[in-house]
């Protein structure tokens, strides 16, 4: 089996299965447009906040804006509240044209998880699906989630967050495979990727501690 492959997400099909990542402060364009020359598959945003969005605010809309090159590419949105969230993806697809709209529920940062928003989403399925759902509903673009394990050992419950997301008409899960309390520390546990992909008839794409080309090969 060939290690390079295309991924349909929905009508997208990328030329490779291998993504950049959204990371805050790291993936700006031109970072996006240097992975790009080196054949990265798929792109991604930094995280942008709902109410950013919502609000117009002046460095989102930096963050937001995509280059006809680097396509296709996602914008990943976080937030809490399903009605901002909604909103917020409708001004994405409108004014910035991205192809693919990320929802993180992954972050494990202090204040993201304060404000009920990133990895926090995973201690309700029942929530998260009411989100996705919103979303999926009233954009024509497909929506991919991002999220964890669980937000901590005692609470790992990904594949009901993963079918939840499946069922609510997502596109593409991406597992990290940590839990949110863990941050960046410990090892990435790669047999969930593999359990959820085997629950799910979505494409399912792992992410966490690919250090190297043979991590990626691995």
């Amino acid at each position: 089996m060939p290690l390079l492959k295309s991924v349909k997400i929905d009508n997208i099909l990328t030329s490779n299965n291998v993504f950049l990542a959204p990371m805050a402060g790291i993936t700006d364009i031109s970072y996006r447009l240097i992975a790009k020359r080196f054949g990265v598959g798929l792109l991604f945003t930094e995280m942008v906040s709902s109410y950013a969005i919502i609000y117009r605010n002046r460095e989102t809309d930096r963050i937001c804006k995509i280059a006809k090159e680097e396509r296709p590419v996602g914008i990943q949105l976080f937030g809490s509240k399903a009605g901002i969230m909604e909103e917020a993806a409708k001004i994405l697809e409108e004014k910035y044209r991205p192809d693919i709209i990320d929802i993180n529920a992954g972050c494990p940062v202090r204040k993201v998880l304060k404000s009920g928003a990133g990895a926090k989403l995973l201690e309700s399925p029942e929530k998260l699906f009411d989100i996705l759902k919103r979303i999926v509903n009233v954009i024509d673009i497909p929506v991919t989630v991002k999220m964890r394990l669980g937000i901590n050992k005692g609470r790992i419950n990904i594949l009901e967050n993963s079918l939840a997301a499946q069922e609510a008409g997502v596109k593409m899960v991406t597992l990290h495979p940590r839990t949110a309390d863990e941050g960046f520390g410990g090892m990435s546990r790669w047999e969930y990727i593999a359990a959820v992909k085997e629950r799910l008839s979505i494409p399912v794409c792992g992410n966490g501690d690919i250090k190297n080309s043979y991590d990626a090969v691995r």
